[in-house]
Order: C-alpha cells, then structure tokens, then sequence
C-alpha cells in the first residue's frame, strides 16, 4: 500500500480506485457501445476529413516540388543547349564535339585526373591529358563570367 511521505503505517492509505464488481465484467459491452453514437462518429469522421486534408495539403507541396525539380531541369537543358551552340560558333573543330563534352575551367582539371580522355581548347587544338569528364552545376553553368581563354573542352574517349 502507498502512504504519503512522513506518515505512518498507522493512517489512512492513498485513495484508490475501486474494483470493477464481478458481476460487471461480463457487461462490459456497455462501455464499447458509446462508440455508435452519432457524436463519436462525427468526431472520428473529422478526424479522418482532418487527416486527409493533411494528407492532400502533403500531395501539393510534393507536386509543387516536382514542377519546381522539372523547371530547373528544363532550365538546365537549356542552359546546356545554349552553350552548345556557343561552343559550335566558337570551336574550330566542333565536329570533334560529341554529346559527352562538357566545359571546364583549366584550374579545375587536377582532381579529375584519369587516363584515356581529349582536351580541346577553344582555339581548337588538340592535347592528350588524363581528364574523363568535368561534372559542372547549374550554378556553374550561370556563372560562366570568367575569360573563354581560360575554359577547356573535354571530351570522353
């Protein structure tokens, strides 16, 4: 038995709750009847009108973030397809050119370092290096401010 602190075994113990009467275990069907009242099943009728509205409210914003995620790509191709064809106007050899290049800061070729690949500059010639490819972002691709002299075409083989 619980008492309350400082007292002694001699007093009142804490109140508890009574036990359920025998003769009430069997009728405790009573007790799940309340869930078929119409209040109850407003209730859980707005919680689930509530949850779905959650649930929709959710499905919005993930297609927003979708139709954001596929503007930036088509913003990207066209970021892409546009220096393309600057590069086409520019490059001596663009027949050289295939669907794999990519443009590249010279600064930026020492940690792509790997055998079997091409570099043209702008100028067109050609040079052996060990540079495969050169994985820019789309930030990168906006930000193209610095001289054309100093960009590569890199080529996988």
């Amino acid at each position: 038995m619980a008492y309350p602190s400082g007292s002694s075994s001699e007093e009142e113990p804490l109140d508890t709750p009574d036990p359920i009467p025998e003769a009430e275990h069997h009728n405790l069907s009573v007790h799940t009847s309340d869930m078929e009242t119409p209040s109850t099943k407003g209730y859980i009728m707005s919680l689930l009108e509530h949850t779905q509205n959650i649930f929709r409210a959710d499905l919005d914003i993930l297609r927003e973030e979708q139709t954001a995620i596929t503007d930036w790509i088509n913003a990207t191709k066209e970021d892409v397809s546009s220096l393309t064809q600057h590069q086409q106007g520019t490059v001596k050899k663009s027949r050289a050119l295939r669907p794999h290049t990519r443009l590249c800061r010279s600064d930026w070729m020492p940690w792509m370092m790997r055998d079997g690949a091409t570099i043209l500059d702008l100028e067109g010639s050609m040079k052996q290096s060990q540079t495969v490819n050169c994985h820019t972002s789309p930030d990168e691709y906006s930000q193209l401010s610095f001289p054309l002299s100093r960009l590569k075409l890199v080529q996988e083989k």
